[in-house]
């Protein structure tokens, strides 16, 4: 089974003729620590609902692409 997120590759590394599982509900934010910069996601989160969930909190990410609907396990 291939675990897949948003789709976004150019290149279908994500594809299977197997089984597929999407992670797109995986997508809570669950903890920001002000204190410790830190943010953790569950895995099918998207970039631009964690960027603006960090500036409601006065963070940001240091680094991140132009693309933000990639989900966090695929961006990191």
């Amino acid at each position: 089974m291939r675990a897949i997120g948003s789709q976004i590759s150019p290149n279908g590394c994500g594809l299977s003729r197997d089984s597929m599982i999407s992670l797109s509900l995986m997508d809570a934010i669950t903890m920001i620590d002000r204190g410790s910069r830190t943010v953790t996601t569950q895995a099918g989160a998207r970039v631009k609902q964690v960027t603006k969930a960090l500036a409601l909190q006065g963070l940001v990410l240091q680094n991140y692409a132009s693309i933000d609907d990639q989900q966090m396990a695929g961006f990191t």
